[in-house]
C-alpha cells in the first residue's frame, strides 16, 4: 500500500508542481433522499452549478413558504439547505487522466 505522501511525491516535479494532474471542484448535493454528484473545472463553475440547483427546486421548498425569494445567491443557498435533510458539500480534489496504479 501507498502511502498519501508518497502519493504526493510521485504528483509533484522538482519545482513541486503536479505534473499531469488537475485540480477539479466536486459538488455533492443531498436533497429528499436523492444524491446529485457533479465534477467541474474550478469551484466558480461548481458554484453556479449549486445555485442553479437551488433556483431550479425553490419553489418546491419548504423554505420558500415561509420566506420570499433573496436577491443574493448566498442567502438563497443558505436558506434552501436551511431545510431538514438537504445538504451540500463543495469540494476540491486533484485529477489525473491517466492510470498511475495506486
Amino acid at each position: 500500500m501507498v502511502s498519501s505522501l508518497e502519493t504526493v511525491h510521485k504528483l509533484v516535479g522538482t519545482q513541486g508542481e503536479l505534473q499531469g494532474v488537475m485540480q477539479v471542484s466536486v459538488l455533492v448535493i443531498l436533497y429528499r433522499g436523492r444524491e446529485r454528484i457533479t465534477v467541474h473545472d474550478d469551484s466558480d463553475k461548481a458554484w453556479s452549478e449549486l445555485v442553479n440547483f437551488v433556483d431550479a427546486f425553490w419553489k418546491n421548498s419548504d423554505v420558500a413558504v415561509l420566506t420570499s425569494t433573496p436577491a443574493s445567491e448566498e442567502q438563497r443557498v443558505k436558506l434552501f439547505f436551511s431545510e431538514t435533510g438537504a445538504s451540500y458539500i463543495l469540494g476540491h480534489a486533484y485529477a489525473s487522466g491517466e492510470d498511475r496504479g495506486y
